[in-house]
């Protein structure tokens, strides 16, 4: 949000509606000092319209945004209006679908349920089919589907899956990048997302530690993860298992049971991220009873990290005093590897995977391919390879 503040004001004056997960986490601090600007947490669909006519009339605070509970009545992005060569989603054939918002689980690390809500709530499975359709028509091939938890409600997602393979219209292939609970899915789920044309699960698992794991993803089990990694693996669908390094009441030693389960764990890629504390979470919360008894320090201001360091960046944005600096930025660089390792591997193939990650071990070099990602030709190499 900052940067997008900076590249309109060096454009124009004019009043900006700000929304989205950063506005929802700390959006009185992103305001603070900032002319004709507003802030909508939350849902943001009717207060945007409220917001442009004018009848909400507020400037320079947070709204809270009006929670929208019937998803199937908002419309779908028309790609006519949309000058398709600037967008890398319309260059590689990739259409970006929310079928749900809303998350009930509550892990610690996690920020989605201050954006979009504890509270589940799902479309139809008869509207989020007649989307995809509507993207095949248009010319898409592939569908990331990119829910806080896809299958939340395990019924509804297996309904969803039924239509799709029922439906002529539909030819494309099916990305869940973004995670699926792994306690909520089973053989029958596995058996439908494969006929979809599922290419990609991903399953949260966040340490590998089980008494860390207790508050920090309550109830999900190894034994869980392994078993929802198999019935994708086995129906030749590529997984990924999420880990996520520096929570706050973790050690060096559970940092390193992690890495060693990232380096044996059956799926196809294991990410393992670093851990971002945002206001309101329940690490955040944590942490700011660690800090205030000298038991950890931030190492950068929050308006900083919040704003530039990413999950991925290597960089821990906190210390404890039972994990200090060098010790997460070292785990944390281990991670790096061991994802990057996985990835290139599982997309060029054993040999040609290991040159280029050795390759990569470089750090100017790593950087250059991880950049990369975020561009069109990326983008594209990206489709093509895990075609």
């Amino acid at each position: 949000a900052e940067e997008a503040y900076r590249l309109l004001r060096a454009a124009s004056p004019v009043p900006a509606i700000f929304g989205g997960p950063h506005i929802s986490v700390d959006g009185e601090r992103f305001l603070a000092g900032k002319e004709n600007v507003v802030g909508v947490r939350g849902d943001g669909w009717q207060t945007l319209w409220d917001l442009v006519r004018g009848a909400a009339g507020i400037k320079g605070q947070v709204i809270e945004g009006a929670p929208t509970n019937d998803l199937d009545s908002l419309p779908w992005p028309d790609w006519k209006l949309f000058e398709k060569d600037a967008y890398r989603e319309w260059e590689s054939g990739t259409y970006t679908i929310v079928t749900s918002r809303g998350c009930p689980f509550g892990c610690s690390f996690c920020a989605a349920g201050l954006a979009s809500g504890a509270r589940f709530r799902a479309r139809s499975p008869e509207n989020v089919v007649a989307e995809v359709e509507h993207a095949c028509q248009t010319g898409f091939r592939q569908i990331s589907v990119m829910d806080d938890t896809f299958n939340a409600d395990v019924e509804r997602a297996k309904e969803i899956c039924r239509r799709l393979i029922a439906s002529p219209r539909v030819r494309a292939r099916f990305n869940f990048a973004n995670g699926l609970r792994a306690d909520r899915f089973d053989a029958e789920l596995a058996d439908l997302m494969a006929q979809v044309g599922a290419f990609y699960i991903c399953f949260g698992y966040e340490t590998a530690n089980d008494e860390l794991r207790k508050s920090v993803k309550p109830g999900m089990k190894t034994d869980t993860v392994l078993n929802a990694v198999r019935l994708c693996e086995e129906r030749k669908m590529r997984t990924a298992v999420n880990l996520i390094i520096g929570h706050p009441e973790e050690t060096a030693e559970m940092a390193e049971e992690s890495l060693r389960f990232a380096r044996t764990c059956p799926s196809s890629m294991v990410n393992v991220y670093g851990l971002i504390p945002f206001r309101g979470t329940r690490a955040w919360s944590v942490l700011e009873e660690m800090m205030a008894q000298g038991r950890a320090r931030l190492l950068y201001p929050e308006a900083e990290y919040t704003a530039r360091i990413t999950p991925q960046s290597g960089h821990p944005v906190f210390e404890t005093d039972v994990f200090p600096r060098h010790a997460r930025r070292r785990a944390l660089l281990a991670g790096r590897r061991i994802t990057q390792k996985r990835a290139l591997v599982n997309l060029l193939g054993p040999w040609l995977g290991l040159l280029a990650h050795g390759l990569t071990l470089n750090p100017r070099v790593f950087n250059l391919v991880y950049n990369l990602r975020d561009t069109m030709l990326g983008s594209k190499l990206f489709v093509a390879l895990v075609r």
